[in-house]
Order: structure tokens, then sequence, then C-alpha cells
């Protein structure tokens, strides 16, 4: 993404930097950089971000620049990194888009693994 020139409303010295989603603004370099894989932005006006939210856990993103995160498939979880979502290991469960080590059976809205 490139800042945009736009006027300011207040007189600045430097051009008024305007980020799309997807992006960050880095104060180093005064440009609007891409979120990372398994993180995402989704600020349309200032002041923006200085870095990207990770996604929560049962979300991921596999792009880069992205304004959102996509939920995993039921019985499935997101990787450490939100990279990606993987299915569940023999004998564990996904309940509430979290992991658990034991089969859950008993409560309604259950996603097992198996």
């Amino acid at each position: 993404s490139h800042p945009s020139l736009a006027p300011s409303p207040l007189p600045t010295p430097l051009p008024t930097v305007m980020c799309t989603s997807g992006t960050y603004y880095d104060e180093a370099t005064l440009t609007c950089v891409a979120c990372g894989i398994g993180y995402f932005s989704n600020f349309t006006h200032p002041p923006f971000p200085s870095n990207c939210t990770v996604c929560d856990e049962g979300r991921y993103n596999s792009k880069t620049g992205q304004s959102q995160c996509i939920e995993c498939a039921s019985g499935k979880f997101s990787s450490s990194d939100r990279s990606g979502c993987s299915d569940c290991s023999a004998g564990e469960y996904v309940k509430d888009s979290k992991r658990y080590g034991s089969m859950y059976t008993s409560e309604a809205g259950s996603a097992e693994c198996g």
C-alpha cells in the first residue's frame, strides 16, 4: 500500500498517511505495511495501529494483508501461529474454538474429533 498525500485537516510537516485495512503504520519508515500471515487489521481511518492483531483461537489467515480472520471448520483448531487449521488428534475435541485432551460427549455444541 502506498500512503496518501491528501492534505491533513491541521497543518503538519509531513503528508497525511492513509493506511488500508490489512495493514499497519510503521513509524520508522512512515509507510503502511501489510499484516503477516496469522494477523489482521481492520482500521480504515487514523489513528492507524502500529502493529497487527493475531487471529483469535479457532480462526486463521493463510495470506498477508488481511482485514479479518477466517473461522476454522467444525472439529478443527487453529495452529499456534494462526496460519491454518488442523484436525484434532484421536481422543481430542474442539469446543468453543479451543482444543481439549479428552473426549467430550455430555454437552451439546461440542465438535468432536476422532
